[in-house]
């Protein structure tokens, strides 16, 4: 069953919000390092630097967002 999420705005950065039940369904917990690929056209380097500002940035936020 597909499970449809909106991407929300959050600061210069936007984000989609697991819920809990489904980060206890693939076993992620705060912290938990996950590997997103990117197909078509983007630059995957300008998108690893991205994100990695954002998670260095948001770490905290992240970590409670996840609880």
């Amino acid at each position: 069953m597909p499970l449809f999420k909106k991407v929300t705005r959050h600061g210069n950065s936007s984000g989609v919000i697991l819920d809990q039940p489904i980060l206890k369904q693939v076993g992620w917990e705060p912290g938990t390092e996950v590997e997103v690929n990117v197909e078509g056209d983007a630059d995957a380097r300008e998108f690893d630097a991205a994100a990695d500002r954002v998670f260095k940035r948001h770490a905290r936020s992240l970590e409670r967002l996840a609880k």
